[in-house]
């Protein structure tokens, strides 16, 4: 009796990551890392006033939350992504004319 080699062999085991929250964690933690550690070296240090401190650190915890959402939690990682760029912009732009007094 001929035995086949291929059956004999041990067979990976295969993941499917599509129907996990697995999926939508590679990319909201690293996402949420980046933004602490970007907050701890340099915004902590550059921003003033507690809201524009707080846009990172709250941007972070967001975007961890957004893993909960499953296949949609990455557009929604995105979506809190531009709403912090936004609210940054607004802070920015206050600063600048309060610091020029218009």
């Amino acid at each position: 009796m001929a035995s086949d080699p291929a059956a004999a062999a041990p067979r990976p085991h295969h993941v499917d990551l599509s129907d996990t929250a697995a999926t939508t964690a590679t990319v909201t933690v690293p996402t949420a890392v980046y933004l602490l550690t970007v907050w701890y070296l340099h915004s902590r240090h550059t921003k003033h006033g507690p809201v524009a401190q707080a846009v990172a650190p709250a941007g972070a915890v967001l975007v961890l939350a957004c893993t909960a959402f499953g296949h949609s939690g990455v557009l929604a990682a995105g979506l809190v992504r531009a709403l912090m760029v936004v609210v940054g912009v607004l802070i920015h732009s206050r600063e600048s004319r309060a610091s020029t007094g218009l």
